[in-house]
């Protein structure tokens, strides 16, 4: 994938840090149009209906009459730490509660951190407050896959 983004300098590359690994996270079925180079607007459409579909019946999974439509889903999962500033997401949150959009939470703590088990508290008081709030506490890499 490199090369054919930085050609001149693919020679040079031997790891990339904080990037996505395209073939792993995206959409299987976006993937391959974008691969071929035969994505349109069209097929870009049907994709999207399908992949918001499987979003509302995970979130369904962790929150009873979720519903997202066409409005905005916010996603925030992370691990569970002070400098992943879980904070910033929380306090908007219950700042501007009747923001018409989906907010799904979600992340672990490390075992012994009690900063991220307050996180996850918090996270949880949220969902449970809030209509359009939902926490996954047990995120997972597939999971992961159908919320990105």
């Amino acid at each position: 994938m490199l090369s054919k983004v930085f050609p001149e300098y693919s020679s040079g590359f031997k790891a990339i840090t904080n990037g996505i690994y395209l073939e792993r996270w995206m959409n299987p079925e976006l993937y391959k149009l974008y691969i071929d180079d035969k994505l349109n607007q069209e097929k870009l459409y049907d994709i999207r209906v399908e992949a918001r579909s499987k979003l509302e019946e995970l979130l369904s999974k962790y929150k009873e009459n979720i519903e997202i439509g066409d409005k905005t889903v916010v996603l925030w999962t992370h691990r569970l730490a002070r400098y992943k500033r879980p904070y910033f997401i929380a306090r908007f949150i219950e700042e501007h509660p009747d923001i018409d959009a989906v907010f799904t939470l979600g992340g672990k703590h490390h075992l012994r951190d009690n900063d991220g088990l307050n996180y996850a508290r918090w996270f949880r008081k949220l969902h449970l407050r809030l209509k359009n709030v939902v926490y996954i506490h047990d995120c997972s890499v597939e999971n992961a896959q159908v919320l990105f």
